[in-house]
């Protein structure tokens, strides 16, 4: 299966948009529930590098344990 960039993939879930982190007061879908967490990382360049290079690649959603296909190598 080819597939092109991921802004050119349809959505493959119905809440299209129930998610504004702009909102100053956002409230989660019904039967769901909001999380937000803030955690200190290091400071300088290095680690500004490594961080932005591990969100870019999904970092955050594969080490909490989701899968993400396919995988993207920066």
């Amino acid at each position: 299966m080819v597939r092109g960039p991921l802004d050119e993939r349809p959505l493959t879930y119905d809440l299209v948009g129930a998610t504004v982190p702009a909102e100053a007061r956002w409230q989660p879908p019904a039967g769901h529930r909001a999380y937000e967490a803030s955690v200190r990382l290091g400071t300088g360049d290095a680690c500004w590098a490594a961080a932005s290079a591990a969100v870019l690649a999904w970092g955050v959603k594969t080490r909490s344990g989701f899968t993400v296909r396919p995988v993207l190598q920066i």
